[in-house]
């Protein structure tokens, strides 16, 4: 018997509940953390936090080690019902009243169809559909709409209208699945009529050797949606949701099908009559149990069981005490965060991890991650509590980043409020939606205004196109950006979010009038209003920073910077030759400070002069490690690309010291750690002179920078997070024995002794900020 590749996503539609369910326990580090967060400082005296705050400005810190432990309280239960009972595909937030709809369904009661068309042409006017056939492959012409033209979900192909991803057709042998990334079927179409669009050869998919035809294709496609895996896409795997679904749910790519009497976006509450249990690992039955047989068939999916912490949802006798912070997080519909999720189509796209094949855990390694990974700390966190009329903060979760990249990108749709060109004004008006929704559903924000609510924007100027509706919340950005009257510093066309746009319908007063003229981040508008955080990073980046428990080495390099330069199409090293002219491109890029510095500093021999390693990518092929040459630089180059970079905390991670070269732009976690304290700034009009600025830096000021990293490193890390934590803490403690003895105490910053990662670090650092925010 021949069994398909794929099955249809219908056909796994479920995960029902073991007949033997197991206890989850508790992680480790977890629990390292509830109990550790009790005392953390004790140290210094029933008074004093001056190891565990240092350098911290502001009454946070010591606040928040300073408070009493309060009694946790009675949970909330769900006695309301949905219309239609949610159409059996969604679930009902029974504190509310209203449905979660899975992809492929809209309406209060999940009762009307969502398509989400794959791409044959761009859409330029209404919401009309556009389905697979001739008339709209061969109308599809890039050069006729060259905005719209980048569109990765063409497909002559099946395809499913519930996330927009092609397959190959069901009347071949493996139809249904999937015709490979991009969903670009080839020159001519499987009735060999030629097509506008596709750069596989149609003999690659149809032919007899074919991916969609044959046992063993002679060419094959990736398997890059989540849940398929091997070499045949024949494999099934765990998919990726924010907690698990708590254990009490099914992941459906990003949404939880939440058990019955369970309910919520992971699964945490629960309705009226329904008692605690740990979580259900439930065994993966029907359809996908066939292809599995042995491999699966009594397994609990152990594999999960790091990732499924709730602590507020427990019953208040097995909570104990805590600690505010107290934060409840919204639950809204689907549209602004798992839907996201599910109309990734790439797996690896939008979230901190997935599964592989033999269900082992893989991290993710992409810019702006921390849009997941900060909404499950926020879910997982014991600060989380499910009752909002106890809640000092409501965190509002946002998957803009993830909207932006890949979901606009990929298809046409959805539209924040129709067919307008520019990502970042789409993600206006998404932002301007869920705002409107969180009103109209709930009474917090108007309790204050929304100066109690939180939102997390990513991307690389995110904070500027933030609309004003929600400029009162709390912002929590990478982009520190701070003059007036500003505009979009891109040099990406579709994220420039200064330009007008205007429609009939969808905008008619148009775009502009929707976002602040006045700074992107405020730290003015009240104590420490907005926030600028890290990102968060895989556990191998930090591979060989001394900080990590490796010895630290001789600092043999004066500065260092590897990144994106557009000067030229060739590597380019300063002081290396390397292949063709050297000019400026794209000048709105890095405002032209990367391609200045790069002509300036090969013109003058930065390199064999000064000791200074600048370059893009492709130059530094052959040398050692980035974690590695920057463990071995004094000053790391900390330079503005299409808005945020990461280097400022990658410098410090790695014992070695920002350069800032932003103007007018605070850096990561500024507002609470003086920037002068760990890093150098330099303006654009001088950085020309950059090796002369650096050398004259005397060496005492250069140690007191470096002591000054070492005490507040961790605070640049998400070390407490369930992912990353255990993967960095086992590294620190390796490298701690392994190198026991071999350090040089004449060496700064200083290599760094045993210690608990989970404590001081991002997460804890932004409820201690939060902390001091609240009323005395």
């Amino acid at each position: 018997m021949t069994l398909p590749r794929l099955l249809v996503v219908e056909e796994y539609n479920s995960l029902q509940q073991a007949r033997d369910s197991i206890a989850l326990g508790y992680r480790r580090v977890s629990t390292a953390v509830e109990s550790l967060s009790l005392t953390f400082g004790r140290a210094d005296g029933d008074t004093g936090y001056s190891a565990a705050c240092a350098l911290l400005k502001g009454r946070g810190c010591p606040a928040y080690h300073s408070q009493e432990p309060i009694p946790s309280g009675a949970l909330p239960r769900g006695n309301k019902s949905c219309i239609l009972d949610c159409n059996h595909v969604g679930t009902c937030v029974a504190t509310a009243g209203f449905c979660q709809c899975p992809m492929g369904w809209t309406g209060d009661g999940c009762h009307i169809r969502l398509r989400r068309p794959c791409t044959n042409k761009p859409r330029s006017w209404g919401l009309e559909q556009i389905d697979p056939g001739p008339e709209n492959l061969t109308a599809y012409r890039p050069p006729n709409n060259p905005f719209w033209s980048s569109k990765a979900a063409m497909c002559s192909g099946a395809c499913d209208k519930d996330m927009g991803m092609c397959y190959c057709p069901s009347h071949t042998l493996f139809g249904h699945i999937p015709a490979g990334e991009g969903s670009l079927p080839g020159k001519y179409d499987e009735e060999n009529q030629p097509i506008n669009f596709g750069m596989t050869e149609r003999d690659w998919l149809y032919g007899a050797k074919g991916w969609c035809m044959a046992e063993e294709p002679e060419h094959r496609c990736s398997c890059f949606k989540d849940g398929i895996g091997g070499p045949l896409c024949n494999i099934p795997t765990e998919q990726t949701c924010p907690n698990q679904c708590n254990g009490h749910g099914e992941c459906q790519q990003g949404y939880c099908k939440c058990q019955d009497g369970w309910f919520g976006q992971d699964c945490a509450y629960r309705v009226q009559g329904v008692p605690d249990s740990p979580g259900t690992l439930a065994c993966m039955l029907g359809a996908w149990r066939t292809l599995m047989h042995s491999r699966m068939e009594n397994s609990t999916r152990p594999w999960i069981k790091q990732f499924v912490h709730t602590p507020a949802a427990r019953e208040p006798g097995a909570r104990g005490p805590r600690l505010r912070p107290l934060i409840w997080v919204y639950e809204l519909p689907t549209d602004y965060s798992s839907l996201m999720l599910q109309y990734r189509v790439e797996r690896d796209h939008c979230v901190t991890r997935t599964f592989s094949d033999d269900n082992s855990t893989v991290e993710a390694v992409r810019v702006y991650q921390l849009e997941m990974g900060l909404h499950e700390m926020m879910l997982q966190s014991s600060h989380r509590t499910l009752d909002p009329e106890e809640a000092d903060f409501f965190y509002v979760p946002l998957y803009t980043a993830c909207y932006i990249q890949p979901v606009v990108t990929w298809g046409d749709g959805p539209f924040y409020y129709g067919p307008i060109p520019g990502r970042t004004i789409q993600a206006t008006g998404f932002m301007e939606e869920a705002y409107h929704q969180l009103r109209s559903r709930y009474p917090y924000w108007d309790r204050k205004g929304g100066r109690d609510h939180i939102i997390y924007v990513p991307h690389d100027e995110a904070s500027c196109y933030v609309p004003k509706a929600l400029r009162s919340a709390i912002i929590l950005s990478h982009w520190g950006r701070q003059d007036s009257n500003h505009t979009s510093w891109t040099g990406h066309a579709p994220d420039n979010y200064s330009v007008e746009a205007h429609d009939p319908l969808w905008l008619p007063k148009g775009h502009l009038h929707r976002i602040n003229r006045g700074p992107c981040f405020d730290a003015e508008k009240g104590e420490l209003r907005d926030l600028v955080l890290p990102d968060l990073h895989n556990s191998h980046f930090h591979a060989h920073s001394p900080l990590m428990g490796n010895p630290t080495v001789h600092r043999k390099w004066l500065a260092l910077f590897k990144g994106r330069l557009q000067v030229n199409v060739g590597g380019f090293l300063s002081g290396r030759e390397t292949k063709g002219p050297h000019r400026m491109k794209n000048l709105p890029y890095s405002q032209g400070v990367r391609q200045k510095i790069a002509l300036v500093s090969r013109e003058e021999d930065w390199l064999n002069n000064h000791g200074i390693l600048y370059g893009d990518h492709e130059a530094f092929d052959g040398l050692p490690s980035y974690s590695q040459l920057m463990s071995e630089s004094t000053f790391c180059l900390a330079i503005i690309g299409d808005g945020y970079t990461s280097r400022y905390e990658d410098a410090i991670t790695h014992g070695c010291i920002p350069v800032v070269i932003m103007d007018n732009v605070s850096p990561t976690l500024g507002t609470i750690i003086n920037e002068a304290d760990i890093s150098v700034r330099v303006a654009f009009k001088d950085v020309e002179r950059l090796p002369q600025i650096l050398k004259a830096i005397p060496r005492d000021e250069i140690e007191r920078l470096q002591r000054n990293i070492g005490r507040v490193w961790r605070r640049f890390l998400w070390s407490s997070y369930p992912l990353t934590g255990p993967l960095l803490q086992a590294q620190l403690d390796a490298n701690l024995a392994r190198f026991n003895g071999t350090e040089d105490p004449s060496l700064l910053p200083a290599r760094d002794t045993a210690h608990d990662m989970s404590q001081g670090d991002a997460f804890q650092t932004l409820m201690e900020w939060l902390y001091g925010r609240m009323d005395p």
